[in-house]
């Protein structure tokens, strides 16, 4: 068969994405993920600490990984930050987690 204007457009590849767009919506979808864990985490711990008894209220507190990101590199967002690594901890319960001097109020 011999290759005409008519049938042109049916041979042609699809151009790639962009690296840049790549990257933003793989970024994107982890910032969701990490978002919707973090929203989990902080219905479980119904605004508590959850290893000192302190009030954090609604929208405060740190999320903590037990396993850290750095220590898990490489692997998929769903196997870092997930139920089972993550907690919701005081700034003086997270400082003490990441071993640092903590003076308490």
């Amino acid at each position: 068969m011999a290759v005409t204007a008519s049938n042109c457009s049916d041979l042609a590849l699809p151009k790639p994405e962009p690296r840049r767009k790549a990257k933003a919506r793989a970024k994107r979808g982890r910032a969701a993920w990490i978002a919707d864990i973090r929203r989990q985490v902080w219905q479980r711990s119904r605004g508590f600490c959850e290893w000192c008894p302190t009030w954090l209220g609604v929208h405060s507190g740190h999320l903590h990984e037990k396993v850290f990101r750095s220590r898990l590199r490489g692997r998929p967002v769903e196997e870092i930050v997930n139920l089972e690594n993550c907690v919701r901890l005081c700034p003086d319960c997270h400082s003490e987690a990441h071993g640092l001097k903590v003076v308490r109020r």
